[in-house]
């Protein structure tokens, strides 16, 4: 199985993570009323902002 994480953080080389805040992210699920994908978390954690199409 591809790891697709992996695969971004290899073309777009290595993220800062200054906005990776779990506190926050669990503040977001509770008013969105779901838990987002993980991967999609890890993405936004070592990007932001970034633009998920």
């Amino acid at each position: 199985m591809t790891d697709h994480v992996q695969t971004v953080f290899a073309l777009l080389g290595p993220g800062d993570g200054r906005f990776a805040d779990a506190a926050v992210w669990h503040r977001l699920e509770e008013d969105v009323g779901r838990a987002l994908p993980a991967d999609y978390k890890q993405v936004v954690d070592a990007y932001a902002p970034v633009q998920i199409n």
